[in-house]
């Protein structure tokens, strides 16, 4: 039986690209009657621009929220640290050099401004101490938040920078930066991030170290 070729119609322009010769791309199919009537249903095989924009989307590397804590931790501990929040890294998250972990924690100080002493929080990745927010007794802090980034160098190569606000009494903000500091962590084992808090002086008491939020994301490159 003869086929009507009369029914088909040249591929429907979708990407601006000429497939004609091209393997394995079919024209979009419309019987004349369908155009006819404004109801047009296009039969038509993706191209190799649509391919790849899939596969690039497939492919694609978003930020991803590894741990998350939000019950308070607290300490009143003087003359020492408590570590407060902790989470283990596991193994090999930091596979490529570029690719980045954003550490956040935030809580309060309560201090009795009985002296000057020292109410800090702490902020390690493994062994490296990477920073530290610090308020006095005599300039009480109301409330911290602290965001450390250590990106990747190397297998055992890292930089990280830390920055946190304080919201001192009065409601006066302070910022505090440390030196970036440049770990050597061995990244295809596990590593322990921890925040920690204290008091430095055991002279006085009721002063205390809140952790409220404590969250580690990854951003690989």
């Amino acid at each position: 039986m003869a086929t009507n070729i009369d029914k088909f119609v040249t591929p429907l322009e979708h990407d601006g690209i000429d497939h004609t010769g091209i393997t394995g791309v079919n024209p979009a199919q419309v019987s004349s009657g369908e155009r006819t009537l404004g109801t047009e249903t296009a039969l038509r095989s993706f191209s190799p621009a649509d391919v790849k924009v899939m596969a690039d989307i497939g492919s694609a590397k978003s930020t991803s929220t590894l741990h998350i804590d939000v019950v308070r931790q607290s300490t009143n501990t003087t003359g020492a640290t408590t570590d407060l929040q902790t989470y283990t890294l596991p193994a090999n998250t930091l596979a490529s050099d570029g690719d980045t972990l954003e550490i956040e924690a935030s809580g309060e100080f309560i201090g009795n401004a009985a002296g000057a002493i020292a109410i800090f929080s702490t902020i390690s990745f493994g062994s490296a101490l990477i920073g530290n927010a610090l308020g006095i007794g005599t300039d009480p802090v109301t409330a911290w938040t602290t965001r450390v980034v250590i990106s990747r160098r190397g297998a055992s190569n890292q930089y990280s920078f830390f920055v946190s606000h304080l919201l001192l009494g009065g409601g006066i903000p302070k910022t505090m930066l440390a030196v970036p500091v440049t770990p050597t962590e061995a990244l295809g084992s596990p590593i322990v991030i921890k925040v920690s808090g204290g008091i430095s002086s055991t002279s006085y008491t009721g002063n205390y170290v809140h952790v409220d939020r404590f969250m580690v994301r990854s951003i690989p490159v």
